[in-house]
């Protein structure tokens, strides 16, 4: 079984508006990865979130949302939380990627 896992319970500091909602194409940043997701390899997607916006799109998608307690702490502080150590340069260079595609995913 392969698990994506999808960060998105940053603040977009730097960004001064939540990154993960704006579109692209009409699209929210995170509804792209989302189904790039689905449309690859993935057997399960979880979604890491902070916002109640963020989470509302996992549940559109019928995928596996997980508040993040610690978002404060930043990306990595998730990890730990979770225990998926292993996973985190994957994460963070596919989830960083300006457009994440299925191409993309099934590259790693």
């Amino acid at each position: 079984m392969i698990t994506g896992i999808i960060l998105a319970s940053g603040f977009s500091r730097r960004m001064e508006d939540e990154k993960l909602l704006l579109k692209v194409d009409d699209v929210p940043m995170v509804e792209r990865v989302i189904k790039a997701a689905h449309a690859s390899l993935i057997d399960e997607i979880i979604l890491i979130y902070r916002r109640d916006a963020i989470n509302a799109l996992a549940n559109q998608y019928g995928i596996k949302a997980v508040l993040n307690p610690h978002a404060e702490k930043g990306q990595s502080a998730v990890m730990r939380w979770s225990g998926w150590p292993l996973c985190v340069p994957m994460c963070q260079t596919v989830v960083n990627r300006w457009c994440v595609t299925t191409d993309t995913i099934v590259m790693y």
